[in-house]
């Protein structure tokens, strides 16, 4: 499990908790590593990982996958000749309100901040991608995000329970390999566990490199994949049409320095008995849980249906959670209401989404809890699955309301 990790131009840093013998960590990164290194000392590149050393892969989209066993050490670093462009924030349009604020482990040795709402800076770059470097810490603060003058769904939060430096704070991909703006207003607002609004913005990174088949794609599987999430049996399930559906492991979310994310987003133990409205129940008894997290599925080139699983099994019934569902940034639902939808708790209920186009190689599904009459809740999913073609069925969600009426979602 990670602990922190820096990105860097040509060189990522990462710790973690504990490194068992035999763990192996495994990377996806636009350039061959020309050396990795474990606790200070280089290891060796190895065919297989029977010993302490790196492996690495490389994908027809142009990418390369590397795998790293680093026995007893926690804090490794990869470095190598990144396609990337990094601008030092000295570089960088920034307007009046910002000021210099210096720290060894800055990038270039310095940031700028601000805090006043309406403070703002802008870079223009052409490049298919592109990524905000800034800090995070105990008094971070929010920030509007704009591509070429368009606002972004989801803000900069720079709120951390410890000083982070050169984090990604933002990150767009999947642009045109063409000139791009992005930009940067202050909210003047902050999480409520923060102490203040402060943003600090490090540097950019954008690159307009891509690989023969397309940036990023080329390497994924193109069949279905399904995954029950918090289920922690290391067999998979055989639903009744005798699909596999596997432990769901690899998802984000933000649960805070030095905590155990499984333990605070997982539900390991089955949270219902008896769950109406499916033949399969089992896909619904478990799930995970957080205010604000996402589903990274890697596939190959093609067009595909997410279906979302869901049976509200923390609640009694209607207007008591509400989520919004983005898939590849698109918001597809806001304040959708499982129990509502599927006509009360612990009964199942499904979403379906078809023509689903891969960006980069990925669909990214993410779940964000809304607000129930001002007090957060967190969303929730039970299983998912992402296969080719369309998918039939799915229900017409429900919307939440705070006064109590849960209607159709438009």
């Amino acid at each position: 499990m990670l602990r922190k990790v820096i990105y860097g131009k040509d060189r990522i840093r990462y710790s973690t908790f504990d490194a068992p013998a035999g763990s192996v960590d495994v990377l996806r990164l636009a350039y061959a590593p020309a050396r990795v290194a474990a606790g200070g000392k280089t290891l060796a590149r190895r065919s297989d990982l029977a010993a302490i050393g790196y492996a690495v892969e490389s994908l027809e989209g142009g990418d390369f996958i590397v795998s790293i066993r680093h026995d007893g050490s926690t804090d490794v670093e990869v470095s190598g000749r990144d396609p990337q462009t990094m601008i030092d924030d000295r570089q960088i349009e920034f307007d009046e309100h910002w000021r210099v604020s210096t720290a060894p482990n800055d990038y270039g040795g310095s940031s700028r901040l601000a805090s006043q709402a309406g403070a703002s800076l802008s870079y223009a770059f052409t490049g298919n991608q592109v990524r905000l470097v800034g800090r995070v810490s105990p008094s971070g603060g929010m920030a509007d995000v704009y591509m070429d003058g368009v606002r972004q769904l989801v803000p900069i939060d720079c709120y951390g329970d410890l000083p982070l430096f050169q984090q990604i704070l933002y990150y767009k991909n999947g642009l045109s390999n063409s000139p791009h703006t992005i930009r940067i207003v202050l909210r003047g607002e902050h999480d409520p566990l923060s102490k203040g609004n402060e943003v600090y913005v490090d540097a950019v990174q954008y690159s307009a490199a891509h690989g023969e088949s397309g940036w990023g794609e080329g390497g994924g599987p193109a069949d279905a994949q399904r995954m029950i999430f918090g289920y922690s049996k290391r067999s998979d399930y055989a639903d009744s049409k005798g699909n596999a559906w596997r432990p769901g492991t690899e998802f984000i979310a933000r649960t805070g320095a030095l905590t155990d994310s499984v333990a605070k987003t997982w539900w390991t133990m089955r949270q219902a008995v008896f769950v109406g409205g499916t033949s399969d129940p089992e896909l619904y008894r478990y799930g995970v849980h957080a205010a604000d997290f996402t589903i990274n599925v890697t596939v190959g080139p093609g067009s595909y249906h997410v279906i979302l699983k869901f049976a509200e099994t923390q609640y009694s019934g209607p207007n008591q959670r509400g989520i919004t569902v983005f898939v590849n940034d698109e918001k597809m639902v806001e304040d959708f209401d499982v129990a509502a939808t599927a006509g009360g708790a612990q009964k199942a209920v499904d979403l379906v989404y078809n023509n689903i186009q891969p960006r980069n190689g990925v669909i990214a599904i993410r779940l964000v809890g809304d607000k129930v009459n001002g007090c957060p809740r967190e969303a929730i999913v039970q299983a998912l699955e992402v296969g080719p073609g369309m998918a039939s069925g799915g229900a017409i969600p429900k919307a939440m309301h705070a006064s109590g009426a849960a209607d159709t979602a438009h």
